[in-house]
């Protein structure tokens, strides 16, 4: 029998995640009942989902062939981590428009095949787009422009 290492992995860490939900709700949220859910029946309810679907996606790679995994793409993966962070820490400073700016440019770019300028235009866009949602449609009381450049 031959093992799929690529589905065994990947069903091992849905059910360390699902275990991982259940053990915090279970240990620190009250769970109510299904007609009066507290806060940690959800939690619970998808940890228990997530721990099927893990064995039901590592049982599977018993089966199929064994896939080698290809080399971690780290121009990626840095990229994306760092405008996760570049937002989270200039958005209240700068403000949502060049923070929102900055994060997706850096995101769009983590792709090597991305050339400079279409990463540009889809971050104009993904910008203004977010902008009109989230402030003027929703009306989230989010700054456009933030105080460290004079908003």
């Amino acid at each position: 029998m031959e093992l799929n290492r690529r589905d065994l992995a990947c069903g091992l860490i849905f059910a360390a995640l699902g275990l991982a939900f259940v053990a915090y709700a279970w240990t620190t949220l009250p769970i109510g009942e299904a007609v009066a859910m507290g806060p940690g029946y959800f939690p619970i309810v998808l940890g228990v989902v997530l721990m099927a679907l893990g064995a039901v996606v590592a049982l599977s790679g018993r089966s199929g062939p064994t896939v080698t995994f290809p080399p971690v793409a780290w121009r990626g993966v840095g990229l994306i981590l760092a405008a996760v962070l570049v937002f989270g820490l200039t958005v209240r400073g700068l403000g949502m428009a060049p923070s929102l700016l900055i994060a997706t440019f850096m995101a769009a770019r983590a792709a090597p095949q991305v050339r400079l300028h279409s990463a540009l235009i889809v971050s104009v866009v993904l910008t203004f787009f977010n902008i009109a949602v989230f402030v003027f449609a929703l009306r989230l009381p989010y700054a456009i422009i933030g105080p460290w450049l004079g908003g």
